[in-house]
């Protein structure tokens, strides 16, 4: 199995964060351009993030594609990444 079943809130978080950002973090592990340690600190960043809630209220907005919010700790990593 691939994920981070020990954040079960904060890996889908981050994973539906980076796909507004044009990425797919499972693909990017597999194709190696990301480590799973790398990954793993997206997770950790996000798990330890006060702003669920708000990130929540967020995504159901249906914010445009490629906007993340300013409020997000892995914005600017995310961003990096993006095609």
């Amino acid at each position: 199995m691939f994920g981070f079943p020990e954040s079960p809130r904060a890996w889908p978080l981050t994973r539906v964060m980076a796909g507004r950002a044009g990425l797919n973090l499972r693909q990017a592990v597999l194709e190696g351009w990301l480590s799973r340690q790398e990954l793993a600190c997206f997770i950790s960043r996000c798990e330890s993030c006060a702003c669920h809630a708000p990130c929540d209220r967020w995504l159901s907005t249906s914010p445009a594609p490629g906007e993340i919010p300013s409020h997000c700790p892995n914005k600017s990593g995310l961003e990096a990444l993006a095609p």
